[in-house]
């Protein structure tokens, strides 16, 4: 199920806050099944005959939820001055477990869970006259997304967990002018300045089905790279 609102305040002198939500929640089956055609060589199992049959040793699950929220307030510093701030959030949780391989024989599982959370601000300053406009700001935004991932095979027993976290942090300074030369005829300029940094972390490695045990210590990785970019 899913739902949105939204609330309107109004103050005065000519103020406004505009708050507004979201929130959807999405359980079921996801579409992961896939039709086993013929058994590879050295392996064999009853194979359904119809093509619409699909048998799994394990049962699938899977749920989405995405909710989110912003607030936008306007206040007008004087007639022809008026201060913008917009700030918004939004997450993101979606998991499914399922059979990989897709029959009823106990081969393999994945069990993936992504989580994503961002949030961002903005502040604009916009002065109107007769001959000149011109508007002035600033904007942050921040998310993190986190991939864990454990895939199971029983045969030999064992687990793969790769885990990956990505963060991202970025602001900008920016401002646009317009002058008026005359009743047809206008000059703009503008001008932005933006900085970018992600991290990555990424750790993983096999394991043991079940246990905390690495099934080979060789597996185990762990790593942290980090990019900045500026335009």
């Amino acid at each position: 199920w899913a739902g949105r609102g939204q609330l309107r305040v109004v103050f005065t002198p000519g103020g406004e806050l505009l708050l507004s939500g979201d929130y959807g929640r999405f359980d079921g089956i996801p579409l992961t099944h896939a039709k086993p055609i013929a058994a590879k060589p050295g392996y064999s199992f009853d194979n359904p005959g119809s093509l619409w049959t699909v048998r799994t040793s394990h049962p699938t699950s899977g749920r989405n939820l995405q909710q989110g929220a912003s607030a936008k307030l306007v206040v007008p510093l004087s007639a022809t001055t008026t201060l913008t701030s917009l700030t918004a959030y939004r997450e993101s949780d979606y998991r499914f477990f399922i059979d990989a391989d897709a029959t009823e024989l106990t081969e393999q599982t994945s069990d993936v869970h992504d989580l994503q959370r961002q949030v961002s601000q903005e502040l604009t300053l916009v002065r109107r006259t007769p001959k000149l406009t011109w508007i002035g700001g600033a904007f942050f935004f921040d998310d993190n997304n986190e991939a864990e991932v454990e895939i199971a095979v029983y045969q030999p027993r064992i687990q793969r967990r790769p885990f990956t976290t990505i963060g991202v942090n970025a602001w900008a300074l920016f401002g646009q002018a317009t002058y008026s030369v005359s009743r047809r005829m206008s000059l703009t300029g503008g001008v932005r300045y933006t900085k970018e940094q992600k991290d990555l972390d990424n750790t993983g490695g096999v394991y043991r089905l079940g246990t905390d045990i690495l099934f080979d210590p060789a597996t185990f990785y762990d790593y942290v790279e980090t990019a900045t970019y500026d335009a």
